[in-house]
């Protein structure tokens, strides 16, 4: 599977682990990057920052996974073709959508755009054990700590509508599990 592993991030760059065996080198990311990088980039580094804040440490680190970025990408064009907005049927990644709209054909949403809005669902949460309402779903994958990968994607429907598809590996929000992989961000 190839991915890159945020090692550090300092003054807009970052500096990355490449390859496909857990990316023994560290070193700059010598290529341009491409829209669907960037986004997944951008998702991957505002992730992490969120992740830390809850003191989401682990022993793999969270990396972003182009492979999971394709597969977003591919559900991302479905719902755009549809001009829909719902989950894929009987997916095997955890699974976040994002919805906007705007009638500036050049206005595109960003990474850490759609993961702070999955993110203030935290006001929803109550920390410590099972959630009480499904209100709080996003988050929770966000910040799930057995979740080590993540795949991003973004598509434009003919009526404007922008959708930001996010995978993660494995699937977060599972039942007698919340108390042990959401904990409550620093005080």
């Amino acid at each position: 599977m190839d991915f890159i592993t945020t090692a550090r991030q300092c003054c807009g760059w970052l500096v990355v682990r490449c390859g496909q065996n857990a990316g023994r080198r560290i070193g700059r990311l010598h290529h341009p990057v491409d829209e669907i990088q960037e986004l997944c980039l951008a998702a991957l580094a505002r992730s992490i920052w969120l992740r830390r804040s809850h003191f989401v440490l682990t022993a793999v680190p969270f990396a972003t996974s182009f492979q999971l970025c394709r597969y977003a990408q591919e559900w991302a064009d479905t719902l755009a073709k549809r001009d829909a907005f719902s989950h894929r049927p009987n997916n095997k990644y955890g699974e976040n959508i994002y919805m906007a709209w705007s009638s500036d054909p050049t206005k595109e949403v960003t990474g850490r755009e759609a993961v702070d809005s999955w993110y203030s669902e935290i006001k929803q949460h109550q920390f410590g054990g099972e959630p009480r309402s499904l209100g709080s779903g996003h988050f929770t994958q966000v910040i799930w700590k057995g979740s080590t990968e993540l795949g991003t994607a973004r598509a434009r429907t003919a009526t404007g509508k922008l959708l930001v598809v996010a995978n993660y590996n494995p699937a977060g929000n599972m039942i007698g599990s919340f108390a042990q992989n959401v904990p409550p961000p620093k005080k």
